[in-house]
């Protein structure tokens, strides 16, 4: 059987790399019309779950704010949260008022109640997300004319395919808050809306639709404008209304609607009043001109500020304040919503997309081909790490798990929305089969070595057995004994480059000078592992300076590797490294096998952790480690280096690098 070249490995690897990339990859990016058979579905919904942990992660903690419990959070809101107040049509409002819906005589005390106030200390904007559907008032009308601080209020967008009269008198109503947009084609289209009575839109001061728009019914976005059609006539004409969130920053900042620029994935809101900066303010959307609401807080917190409706009167609000008038109250309206934080009332939604606007913490979608080139590039230097080693491809595993995670927190931190789970279940994924297929390969040449060489013992097991035949017996015995595991560093990648003939010769010289040390010290050969020597001082012939002689035949081991190494340069060849690994302690040695076949060998735990130590030359660099238990036989006699303390089974073992013997 042919061992499979390198070339061959990285070819197989690649086509797997390549499959994981069409299948998770190609198919997260296809066109909204496919699906393939749900799977674009299912990629996308893992990844929102991805994206709310993210909201959850930097959600506001702390009790919920009161009037009277505001100042808590002084230090770690955003500026203009402090200015965003929720009026609340609360169960206890309801309780003090008698009723639901409120009677307009109520909102009437309220606007009177801020025209009592000093005009420096009245709030900046008022807006009501109440629906006003019932028979109009006309004094509440009245009031609403010519009120000297600007008055919004929303209406609901539907998709009834029943479109309304454009020269209805609702229709006219609402004329004066269509907004000039250049690209209709791109945006959310509706067929009909659900408004206040128009006694009420003409003498408003703004007005913007409420809907927001998500998946699988959350709500991650408020299109900024949407498109009503309307019948004009004989003919249908669409015409395009700004969002209540948009209004409310326009009448916020003092932006004129017919002065907001309108750019390919922006929105500019020119000269804008924050306090006392006047700014541009550049609002990032997608290609339909949908803003992403950066949520604040989650469950029972809350991080804006609230108060009951019926103790407005007695408030002290400070200057400068947006209050959002809305019904907080389970039952009473059907105006809850799914957030990435949870359930929401609509004036939690349309605050927190004010909030965004206003202090400017803007959440942009990295564009898809960045995504896709980071993606593959990460999948390829998984494939590299794959190909370095088992334990290279351990530590690969932990960074796939952790990598994507920390990239996507980290740039969610700075606005940035990095598909995660995707290049976490993607590298999964490829680790898990790409490392399944080395695995097998290498099994499979391992076999072939150990096949070939497991048929040589130590010749002193010859003599013994001579002198005490009761030795051929199944059954040990408990001996202690130093132990040593010496292995080839990078065997597998140079014996594929060698002819099987090559290959054969070069171990059997490697092995022969190796074995001769091991004998010399009065050693036992306990196997040949492929390219691997295990060996054992201190049986079946006692031995009390099993552990000294052990030292002895280790550093022999390096002194020879480098008479080796110079022949094997001399002859064009690749010089090699061994790393050897040293332990003592009690194990169990005997004849152990079938009537037909025995083989005297050791069996043990502290043979595992002579095994790791070898393995961890790789780690320190070095030739030769040993363990605490066989420094403390020879501590004398030897020149050691203290290396590490190495976590081994429910303790951690003092490990030394073998200098030399004194």
């Amino acid at each position: 059987m042919k061992k499979p070249q390198n070339k061959q490995k990285v070819f197989i690897l690649s086509l797997i790399n390549f499959l994981v990339i069409i299948f998770f990859i190609v198919v997260y990016y296809l066109p909204e019309k496919w699906s393939l058979a749900g799977w674009k579905d299912f990629l996308h919904r893992i990844e929102r779950v991805s994206l709310n942990l993210r909201y959850g992660i930097f959600a506001a903690r702390g009790g919920s704010l009161t009037a009277e419990g505001m100042a808590q959070r002084q230090a770690t809101q955003s500026e203009f949260y402090r200015l965003i107040y929720l009026v609340s049509v609360d169960e206890e409002s309801i309780k003090e008022y008698k009723s639901y819906p409120l009677p307009s005589s109520v909102w009437i005390s309220v606007l009177d109640h801020f025209l009592q106030q000093e005009p420096t200390r009245r709030p900046r904007s008022l807006f009501f997300n109440i629906p006003f559907y019932e028979k109009p008032d006309p004094q509440f009308a009245k009031k609403l004319e010519g009120y000297p601080i600007p008055i919004g209020m929303d209406f609901r967008l539907e998709d009834t395919g029943e479109y309304p009269d454009y020269e209805s008198d609702d229709a006219q109503a609402m004329k004066a808050f269509e907004i000039p947009f250049p690209y209709p084609e791109v945006l959310s289209h509706y067929s009909s809306y659900i408004a206040p009575p128009s006694d009420y839109t003409r003498n408003t001061t703004y007005l913007g639709y409420l809907n927001l728009e998500g998946e699988e019914d959350v709500m991650y976005k408020v299109p900024l404008f949407a498109s009503v059609t309307y019948k004009k006539g004989d003919t249908l004409t669409n015409v395009v209304y700004p969002s209540a969130v948009l209004m409310m920053v326009l009448a916020y900042t003092g932006v004129r609607p017919e002065t907001v620029k309108i750019l390919p994935n922006k929105v500019i809101l020119p000269q804008a009043q924050l306090k006392e900066k006047t700014m541009d303010i550049v609002i990032p959307v997608d290609k339909h001109y949908r803003m992403r609401i950066h949520y604040k807080s989650q469950g029972q917190y809350q991080y804006l500020r609230n108060i009951s409706l019926k103790d407005i009167f007695r408030a002290g609000l400070p200057r400068q304040t947006l209050l959002i008038f809305g019904v907080r109250s389970e039952g009473t309206a059907a105006n809850k919503f799914a957030s990435p934080m949870g359930s929401m009332f609509s004036a939690d939604h349309l605050a927190y997309g004010v909030g965004t606007i206003l202090n400017r913490e803007f959440l942009s979608d990295v564009p898809w081909w960045i995504e896709l080139v980071i993606i593959i590039s990460w999948l390829i230097i998984l494939q590299i790490m794959i190909l370095r080693g088992l334990k290279t491809t351990i530590f690969a595993l932990v960074l796939a798990l952790l990598l994507p995670l920390g990239i996507g927190i980290t740039l969610f931190k700075f606005g940035w929305i990095f598909a995660t789970f995707l290049p976490l279940i993607a590298g999964i994924f490829y680790l898990i089969v790409g490392e399944v297929y080395i695995l097998i390969t290498e099994e499979r040449e391992k076999r072939l070595i150990k096949n070939t060489f497991s048929r040589y013992v130590s010749p002193d097991l010859v003599n013994i057995l001579v002198e005490d035949p009761s030795l051929v017996q199944l059954g040990g015995v408990e001996r202690e004994v130093t132990m040593l595991f010496s292995d080839i560093r990078g065997f597998t990648t140079l014996s594929e480059g060698m002819k099987p003939t090559e290959l054969i010769e070069f171990l059997n010289v490697y092995l022969s000078q190796m074995t001769d040390i091991v004998l010399e010290t009065r050693g036992s050969l306990d196997k040949y592992i492929g390219d691997a020597i295990v060996a054992f001082w201190g049986a079946p012939l006692p031995l009390e300076d099993h552990a000294l002689q052990a030292c002895t035949a280790a550093v022999r081991m390096v002194e020879k590797l480098k008479e080796f190494n110079a022949n094997l340069i001399r002859e064009g060849k690749q010089p090699i490294n061994i790393g050897i690994g040293l332990n003592t302690g009690v194990i169990t040695v005997g004849n152990i096998g079938s009537q037909k076949k025995k083989n005297y060998t050791a069996i043990g735990e502290p043979m595992i952790l002579t095994e790791e130590l070898q393995d961890e030359n790789k780690t320190y660099k070095t030739n030769i480690i040993m363990s605490e238990f066989t420094y403390q036989k020879v501590k004398d006699k030897v020149i050691v280096r203290e290396l590490d303390l190495y976590p081994y089974l429910d303790r951690y073992v003092r490990i030394y690098e073998l200098l030399g013997i004194v």
